[in-house]
């Protein structure tokens, strides 16, 4: 399992600060007190972070609300089906798979997640108004969450 890492959250948060910066936008992320979430002495000039309340992740992050368990069911189906339909008998060895293979079977399982699952996890978090989210220019979501996968892959090369 894959650790995130305070320098990495800070380089990642400087990097998106020069981004607003240039483009002349502010940004509030949410973020939980997780340990590797330390921001103190962190300074921002388009980025103010707002600071989650213990236990309350359920409540107000839409990955909790409901597309993380979205994503699963369809995940723990795939290995089963490889079992059966690829190798015939299952053994502990059968559901060892190679990291391409896993990411190729997280891919498919992302795929099954609905539009309409996200839609409703960000509603039932109140996060974001309803009225209006699905009007949000797609190409502006894409390009900044192009962007932002770029740079994260690039800090943990």
């Amino acid at each position: 399992m894959a650790w995130m890492r305070s320098d990495l959250i800070s380089a990642w948060l400087r990097s998106q600060d020069d981004i607003f910066c240039k483009q002349g936008g502010h940004v509030r992320p949410l973020m939980n007190k997780a340990p590797f979430h330390k921001t103190k002495g962190l300074k921002f000039s388009s980025i103010k972070i707002h600071k989650l309340e213990p236990n309350t992740t359920p409540f107000n992050q839409p990955l909790d609300a409901g597309i993380i368990p979205a994503f699963k069911a369809p995940f723990k189906q795939i290995p089963d089906n490889h079992v059966v339909n690829v190798l015939g008998s299952s053994t502990a060895d059968s559901y060892k798979v190679d990291i391409l293979t896993g990411m190729q079977w997280a891919t498919a399982a992302w795929r099954d997640v609905s539009e309409e699952a996200i839609l409703n996890c960000w509603k039932h978090t109140k996060v974001l108004p309803a009225p209006g989210l699905h009007e949000v220019e797609k190409q502006d979501l894409d390009y900044t969450f192009t962007g932002s996968l770029t740079t994260m892959q690039t800090l943990c090369a």
